[in-house]
């Protein structure tokens, strides 16, 4: 019987992401949940990052990939009883989504209210095929 070891020294983890990987775990990160509502003109998309400022949350696109990063600072805590339990994330969270060819990048908004971020996503006006009409039959001019 084979098994396959994702942790016992990471070999299938090195070898899918790569030698960045030692430095990514080593870092405190989380993965956001997120929700995307497909709307008539818009994409809703609603993210929950509870216990940032609006300071900590960066929103960019680049070659047409939303991409929103930050990061959660752990809060300072003083162990009076002598022992501590930390169940809540921190540490930097990173998400990247493709917008491809519908989303209008340049009038994207958004808002953060009660550790939910909200983007609308406006969708681009639709471009539609211009028909053009081919008389079948007819004889082809020549050009000299």
């Amino acid at each position: 019987m084979t098994t396959l070891s994702l942790w016992n020294e990471k070999p299938f983890l090195k070898t899918f992401f790569g030698p960045d990987l030692d430095s990514w775990m080593g870092e405190r990160s989380f993965v956001p949940p997120c929700d995307i509502e497909e709307k008539e003109n818009f994409f809703l998309l609603s993210m929950d990052i509870p216990g940032l400022k609006k300071e900590d949350i960066q929103i960019e696109v680049d070659n047409d990939t939303l991409i929103i990063s930050g990061e959660r600072k752990q809060e300072k805590k003083t162990l009076e009883a002598g022992y501590s339990r930390t169940e809540r994330f921190s540490g930097k969270f990173y998400r990247s989504f493709s917008l491809g060819e519908t989303v209008d990048a340049n009038h994207i908004e958004a808002s953060y209210e009660e550790g939910v971020l909200k983007l609308r996503l406006p969708r681009e006006k639709e471009v539609k095929p211009e028909i053009i009409k081919i008389k079948v039959g007819e004889k082809l001019k020549e050009t000299h």
